[in-house]
């Protein structure tokens, strides 16, 4: 992983921090299926750090730490200066204070941990559980898990763990001890231009930050698709003369359909003469648990998606091991989803992913499992004269981004690092001032991107395999059922939620009504099921709850068994306390 652990006691007099416990946890972290590079550790009076497998890219000095990508130069390590452009986290130090600084979106999140006699922070959750030896669970991250698919917008599974905001500066005071932040509001201001300019200004921006990135002294890889986003960078990135190995991934029959993104993606890098790879992620014959298991070491249990790491992420694998340090992907900030918003309701857990236990219709088998209380925070409310479109972009910059992609990211840099040059300022700048004739259902991106590649139309079909469909594998209902029976599971969740999961999950697959009911989803397009279907509310099918209740079971127990990682021989604990 390319990440970092940082220590720091508050007396400075007293034994510093053992940087051998921060490099035992370093290796801890990263998957068992590469040779991860040494952890690079440096330790000062009462303050340790350590970089989790370094690979090229990442900046390191006496001062700090910076993974990620910054778009220009610029003196990320000088405690108080503004957060750089860029995709990052960064840590930096002196005798003085400790900073921690987030990117516009927290694209690769920072946790922390603060007591009476230290600072803890790191891009792990599981390293701050293995340094202090003790673990708190918070009964919310399970609920919201759950409900949404992820841990919220600032849960961690430790109660006492807390996240960086997006835009953040969080600094300690070595001399009192006490922390502050300074934080940056985006705005959302139309701004009264022709539409071509809008979009000539996005483009601009965009063609900006892919030209600053060094893919020269970086070895990257530029993960494509077939549709907008990651086109948008691939374009940029040929008139920038720059060139990137294209990566894309899927099942080995998805080339072979035309409107497929794997077909559709070899296009675009063969129009562009990028070198293109394909992955196939058709499950072979590791047993579900070790893909599962290494999914969540690499994760930490932060979002349910495992449709890209079904060949055991033998892809991250084989990438790491070719010397790629770095990925670029297409992630887009918030300027329009392919679908309207209707109500705050449908914007928020239709079209995002921020779902409410009091969403689901009252009969929903989620309403049977005696989950803990789930608070949303009240900037995830549609504003008073809050246009719906506005919103629900705003909900996709604050929300989706920080809480759903960055935990994809925790995946993927497990194994590399991942930048995202659609979160340039410029880029974001330009977003934010597009009217809303723009934003509405992408049409602006949409119509801008389609005339970079007019020949190439954009994909239809994705390349993976949907949840949906490996859920309902035989070996995933025996290891659904299995973790269901586990005393973890019970402890965790109750005996009767189990029970009632169980129940569920027994129940004979299709069905004449079930199956018409996939029949016609998989005929009708989703814009028309939509239209007609006024409001829509969020449903879960015993595969996917109980997929979910596996995947909080499974985090619990690598957490618990995360706490006595570092433990000495003597039996003592390790040589930082949460105390």
């Amino acid at each position: 992983m390319a990440g970092f652990i940082i220590v720091c006691s508050r007396d400075k007099a007293a034994a510093p921090p053992r940087g051998d416990d921060l490099r035992r946890c370093a290796l801890r972290l990263s998957p068992d299926i590469i040779t991860p590079n040494p952890p690079d550790v440096y330790e000062e009076r009462g303050l340790a750090r350590a970089v989790v497998n370094p690979v090229p890219g990442v900046r390191t000095d006496a001062r700090g730490i910076c993974l990620g990508a910054l778009f220009g130069e610029a003196d990320w390590a000088r405690l108080g200066s503004p957060p750089p452009d860029g995709t990052y986290a960064i840590a930096r130090h002196d005798d003085e204070a400790v900073e921690l600084v987030t990117d516009v979106f927290a694209s690769r999140t920072i946790w922390y941990l603060h007591t009476a006699d230290a600072f803890l922070a790191s891009t792990s959750q599981r390293a701050l559980v293995a340094l202090t030896g003790s673990y708190e669970p918070d009964p919310e991250a399970v609920t919201w898990l759950l409900a949404a698919g992820n841990l919220g917008p600032d849960r961690g599974w430790d109660a006492r763990l807390r996240r960086v905001p997006s835009r953040t500066r969080l600094r300690l005071d070595r001399r009192t001890w006490a922390l502050s932040s300074t934080d940056e509001e985006l705005r959302y201001e139309a701004r009264p231009l022709p539409e071509d300019q809008h979009l000539l200004r996005l483009w601009e921006a965009i063609f900006s930050v892919c030209a600053s990135l060094d893919t020269e002294h970086v070895p990257t890889a530029l993960t494509l698709s077939g549709g907008c986003d990651s086109r948008s960078v691939l374009v940029a990135l040929a008139d920038a003369g720059k060139a990137v190995r294209c990566v894309t991934w899927g099942l080995a029959a998805s080339p072979a359909d035309p409107r497929n993104d794997a077909a559709i993606a070899r296009r675009l890098a063969g129009r562009f003469g990028m070198p293109h790879e394909y992955h196939e992620l058709d499950f072979g014959e590791v047993p579900a648990r070790e893909l599962f298991t290494r999914f969540l070491r690499a994760g930490e249990g932060r979002i349910e998606d495992f449709s890209g790491y079904t060949d055991g992420s033998r892809a991250w694998q084989r990438l790491f091991d070719a010397g790629t340090a770095a990925i670029l992907r297409g992630d887009c900030p918030g300027w329009g989803s392919p679908y309207a918003p209707i109500s705050e309701a449908v914007a928020r857990s239709i079209n995002m992913h921020c779902t409410l236990v009091s969403d689901y219709p009252d009969g929903e088998l989620i309403h049977r499992l005696g989950l803990a209380p789930q608070r949303r925070p009240d900037e995830l409310y549609q504003r008073a004269g809050e246009a719906l479109d506005d919103y629900r972009d705003r909900l996709y910059n604050d929300f989706e981004l920080p809480t759903c992609m960055a935990a994809m990211n925790d995946v993927k840099s497990a194994y590399l690092e991942v930048v995202n040059p659609l979160y340039g300022r410029a880029v974001v700048r330009a977003t934010t001032e597009l009217p809303a004739s723009l934003r509405h259902c992408r049409a602006g991106f949409e119509r801008l991107v389609a005339a970079l590649v007019p020949d190439i139309p954009f994909s239809v079909n994705q390349a993976d395999e949907p949840a949906t469909r490996f859920l309902r594998r035989p070996e995933m209902r025996e290891e659904l059922l299995g973790e269901l029976s586990s005393q973890a599971a019970r402890a965790l969740l109750s005996e009767a939620a189990c029970a009632a999961l169980t129940e569920e999950l027994e129940r004979p697959l299709g069905g004449a009504r079930t199956d018409l009911r996939r029949w016609a989803r998989a005929l009708v397009p989703r814009r028309l099921v939509r239209a007609l279907r006024p409001e829509p509310r969020p449903h879960l099918d015993a595969e996917r709850l109980a997929y979910r209740a596996y995947l909080a079971s499974r985090m619990d127990t690598i957490l618990r068994a995360d706490t006595g990682a570092l433990r000495q021989r003597d039996g003592s604990t390790p040589s930082v306390s949460s105390q």
